[in-house]
């Protein structure tokens, strides 16, 4: 073989030789780029992250469609220590706003963070 991939009956990609292929997920910037019918200057209404401790990374993900203000509204349901990360990573944008009425419930963040009005793309 010329060192290329296949799949196995677990599922997970194999190179040739047999061991297993390490593959890197696509941000969330990449997926919602590849949507070819969304517009140019097109916003997001709402994305909700929630994936066992993996929300910052997540959202860390988003950052070009954050910084081009096309998300209007992010709601994350995450564990305590990634809801700092993503505090401190939406801090860089202070068009972005957490709602405060959400908080901590039963050893979880609910941070959901709104657009202002007039900020959009």
């Amino acid at each position: 073989g010329g060192g290329g991939t296949s799949g196995d009956e677990s599922g997970v990609p194999r190179s040739s030789s047999g061991g297993a292929v390490r593959l890197r997920p696509r941000a969330l910037d990449e997926v919602l780029l590849g949507w070819g019918e969304v517009p140019e200057g097109a916003s997001v209404d709402f994305v909700r992250v929630k994936a066992s401790g993996f929300e910052a990374l997540i959202v860390a993900g988003l950052h070009r469609h954050l910084a081009a203000r096309r998300v209007r509204r992010l709601f994350a349901e995450t564990g305590i220590g990634p809801a700092k990360k993503i505090k401190q990573f939406m801090s860089q944008w202070p068009e972005y706003e957490l709602d405060e009425r959400w908080g901590k419930v039963a050893g979880h963040a609910l941070l959901v963070y709104r657009l202002h009005a007039g900020a959009g793309a």
